[in-house]
């Protein structure tokens, strides 16, 4: 898993969340907030790496500054 870099607001401990849907990651200091690639629950087998690529979406939006 990727490494969460801390909050671009206030330099807060960021965590995962899991909304069944989608994942995302917040600030628990502030609540600043980015909500990861949301879509219909999957099923079966794919919905491991589904669970995956939605968690790290979330994380890679999260990491993103501006002018890196």
């Amino acid at each position: 898993m990727m490494e969460l870099k801390p909050c671009p607001f206030c330099g807060g401990y960021p965590g995962l969340r899991d909304h069944r849907t989608a994942w995302s990651v917040e600030c628990f200091k502030c609540g600043a907030m980015v909500l990861g690639k949301q879509a219909s629950e999957p099923t079966g087998e794919e919905a491991e790496s589904y669970w995956q690529e939605t968690m790290l979406d979330a994380i890679t939006r999260w990491n993103q500054r501006t002018g890196e």
